[in-house]
C-alpha cells in the first residue's frame, strides 16, 4: 500500500516566488459558541458538531490510546478520589472535594491532546490514570473513582454531579464499560462506549443530558483547525487562572508558531519554529478593550502548517462575541508541500504457507532502514519479533516456528519505518 509522507519535502516560499495574496474567510460556531466548527486552510469550512450538551471527547485517533478529555469550556469539572479505591463505589464520600483532601482536581492537558483529564496522575504504559493495563489479557481495568460535573442539557442550572467508575478498556471489542451513578448512588447505569470500526476520526463523544454516544465529527485528515469553547489559562493584570475560553485549537499532526510583536507581512516562518501546540493558536489574539467591545492585538500573526504540509499564515481580523461566535480571519499560503508518494516496502511474502517448522521471511526496501517482523496471535498478543537493518533491494530471513505457543493462525507483520504490512500465517 502506498502512502504519501513527506519524504522529498520541497517549501518553496511564496515570498520569494509568486507570493499569495489574503484571503478573508469566517467561522461561525453559533450563539453562546454552541457549536464546535473544524476548518481546512485549504479548502475552508468543513462542518461543526453541537458541543454544549457533549461531556466527554473520547480519543479514537488511534488503536491504544485510553484517552477521554472534558468539556471544560461548558464548565465540566473533574475530580480524582485520592483517598481510597474503588472498593468505595458505593460509599463514596464527597467531604473534603475541592479542599484537597483525598481529592484532586483533574484537568485535560493544554498543550498536547494526552494525558486527558482522567489520565491524571498517570505514569506511562502500563498505568494510564484511571487503570492499568494487564498484558496477559490486553484490558486496561480501572483503579480509580472520580466525582464529575456534567455540562447539562443547554439550559441554565441544568449540570448534575456523577459519580464515575471506569471498570475497563476491553481489546476485543475495543470498548469502555464504564459505571456512572448519582452521588447518592441512585440511577447507577453502565455505559459502553465502542472504538471499534471508527477509521480517521480523531474524537467521538458521550452526552449524559441525551446518554448518547455521538460520532459525527468530520473525517480527521479533513481539518486543520478546530473552532470551539475550550479551557484554558486566562491571563489579566494581577495574575492569571484557569477558566472558559473561546479560540482554535490545532488537530493533531497540525504545528503551529506565533509571530508577535511584528508586522504581519513583515514576518518570516523560516524564523520561527513550528511545533505542535494545541493551543498554539488559543485565545489570546483577542482581548475585551475598555467599551467591553472585543478588538484584536495588532501585529500578531500565526504561521500553521497543516496537514498535507503547506505552511500559511494567519491573522484574525475580527470577532462578534457569544450573539454569533463568528471568528474572522485572513489567511495566505506562504510554503508549499512537495508530496511524493514512497513506498518503503515492496514485494514481501512468508513460505511456506501453512508452515510446519520453519517459515522464510522475504521483502524488499528501497534504502536501508531499522526494519521488525512479527508474529502476532488472534488477540493481537506479539508472540514472536525480531529487529534487523534492512538493506536496498532483497532481504530474506527465516524464523523457526516450532517455537510458537500453539499451532493455528497468525498474523506475520514487516514494519520498515512508518509503513507496515500483514499478511496471515497459519502454523501447523
Amino acid at each position: 500500500m502506498k502512502k504519501n509522507v513527506l519524504a522529498l519535502v520541497t517549501l518553496i516560499s511564496a515570498y520569494t516566488v509568486s507570493a499569495q495574496g489574503w484571503i478573508t474567510d469566517s467561522v461561525i460556531i453559533g450563539p453562546g459558541y454552541a457549536n464546535r466548527g473544524f476548518y481546512s486552510l485549504e479548502t475552508g469550512n468543513v462542518g461543526s458538531v453541537p458541543f454544549n450538551t457533549r461531556d466527554w471527547l473520547i480519543d479514537v485517533s488511534a488503536v491504544y490510546t485510553a484517552s477521554i478529555r472534558i468539556n471544560g469550556g461548558f464548565s465540566a469539572q473533574l475530580y480524582k478520589y485520592t483517598a481510597g479505591d474503588t472498593s468505595d463505589w458505593a460509599s463514596l464520600d464527597t467531604a473534603g472535594m475541592g479542599s484537597g483532601n483525598g481529592w484532586a482536581r483533574a484537568r485535560d492537558d493544554r498543550e498536547s491532546y494526552a494525558p486527558s483529564a482522567f489520565e491524571y496522575g498517570e505514569t506511562g504504559h502500563p498505568n494510564y490514570g484511571w487503570g492499568d493495563y494487564n498484558q496477559a489479557t490486553n484490558i486496561i481495568t480501572g483503579n480509580s473513582l472520580f466525582v464529575y460535573k456534567t455540562v447539562g442539557n443547554g439550559s441554565p442550572n441544568s449540570a448534575q454531579w456523577k459519580k464515575v467508575w471506569i471498570k475497563d478498556l476491553t481489546a476485543f471489542p475495543r470498548e469502555f464499560h464504564i459505571l456512572t451513578a448519582n452521588l447518592d448512588g441512585t440511577g447507577e447505569q453502565l455505559v459502553t462506549i465502542s472504538k471499534d470500526g471508527i477509521s480517521d476520526k480523531t474524537f467521538i463523544y458521550y452526552s449524559f443530558a441525551l446518554n448518547q454516544v455521538f460520532n459525527d465529527e468530520p473525517v480527521a485528515s479533513s481539518f486543520d483547525l478546530v473552532f470551539s469553547k475550550f479551557e484554558d489559562e486566562y491571563i489579566f493584570s494581577g495574575g492569571s487562572s484557569i477558566q472558559a475560553v473561546t479560540g482554535v485549537e490545532a488537530q493533531k499532526g497540525v504545528k503551529v508558531a506565533k509571530a508577535s510583536g511584528i508586522l504581519e507581512d513583515d514576518a518570516i516562518y523560516s524564523n520561527y519554529t513550528l511545533q505542535e501546540d494545541i493551543y498554539g493558536i488559543g485565545h489570546d489574539w483577542k482581548f475585551l478593550n475598555a467599551s467591553f467591545q472585543f478588538a484584536i492585538n495588532d501585529s500578531l500573526s500565526y504561521f500553521i502548517q497543516d496537514l498535507p504540509g503547506n505552511i500559511w499564515q494567519v491573522r484574525f481580523t475580527g470577532f462578534v462575541g457569544s450573539s454569533q461566535g463568528k471568528f474572522v480571519f485572513q489567511k495566505r499560503k506562504v510554503a508549499f508541500a512537495s508530496l511524493e508518494p514512497v513506498e518503503s516496502i515492496g514485494a514481501w511474502n512468508v513460505f511456506p504457507n501453512p508452515a510446519s517448522d520453519l517459515v522464510q521471511v522475504v521483502f524488499s526496501t528501497v534504502a536501508q532502514e531499522e526494519a521488525v517482523f512479527s508474529l502476532m496471535d488472534l488477540n493481537g498478543r506479539a508472540v514472536f519479533s525480531q529487529s534487523l537493518t534492512a538493506q536496498p533491494g532483497i532481504n530474506q530471513f527465516q524464523v523457526d516456528t516450532e517455537n510458537l505457543p500453539a499451532s493455528g493462525i497468525y498474523v506475520a507483520v514487516i514494519q520498515v519505518g512508518k509503513e507496515r504490512k500483514m499478511q496471515k500465517l497459519i502454523v501447523r
